[in-house]
């Protein structure tokens, strides 16, 4: 299986038990899960959403929110290949903040990103960003830190000189779905993913999806 592997299944035994590591290994096995996949112009960017809390991004210390991840210790999080590729890749790992408190972080890529969910990497069209990953504390959220920091970030990404945003979330996560909805994101269609035995099958494949809206003009 490799130490990567081994290392990773030995945290989620210790952070999660034995029925998680058994679907994790299961799921070396067989895995499947449909996602839908937005696109947001920034053109059309209607500006940040605040929440009902102090809130800012902090995107000038990354280790700070590196070191909270590990923290946490809690799988998919702290993905390796993840993260070597987002800091080979200068990507940004930014913080949410309540004041001085860290609640969460949104990770961000473009060019070459590994998405964690299909386990390989895709190359996203220039000008594009992709929103990696989110997460917001438990004890934080309901304060309207998810629209917030999809918002905020994108106020950031568009002052750097990017034209659209793209992001994928799997159908049973309603709260991240209701939050593209809030924050003007356009669904392009659905993925069914399969990956059996290490063969990945993607009906349709994500960037099927985006060429076409590129093509339409979303």
């Amino acid at each position: 299986m490799g130490i990567p592997f081994i290392s990773k299944a030995w945290g989620i035994y210790r952070g999660q038990g034995a029925t998680a590591l058994g679907t994790a290994l299961w799921r070396r096995v067989y895995d499947r899960h449909q996602s839908a996949w937005f696109r947001l112009p920034l053109a059309e960017f209607a500006g940040v959403i605040p929440g009902k809390f102090d809130g800012r991004l902090d995107f000038d210390h990354p280790e700070r929110v590196l070191a909270w991840i590990d923290t946490l210790g809690l799988p998919g999080l702290n993905d390796r290949v993840e993260i070597e590729t987002m800091k080979t890749q200068g990507h940004l790992f930014a913080g949410v903040l309540n004041g001085d408190t860290l609640i969460g972080y949104i990770k961000i890529g473009w060019d070459r990103v590994w998405v964690v969910d299909y386990g390989l990497e895709l190359t996203f069209p220039k000008g594009e960003y992709f929103i990696i990953d989110i997460f917001i504390d438990p004890s934080a959220r309901g304060m309207g830190a998810g629209p917030f920091l999809v918002s905020a970030a994108a106020a950031e990404m568009k002052k750097r000189g990017f034209s659209g945003s793209i992001m994928h979330i799997r159908l049973d996560k309603t709260p991240m779905l209701k939050t593209a909805a809030h924050t003007g994101y356009h669904e392009l269609g659905q993925v069914d993913y399969r990956s059996i035995l290490g063969k990945k099958v993607f009906r349709p494949h994500p960037m099927v999806l985006i060429a076409a809206a590129a093509g339409h003009g979303i």
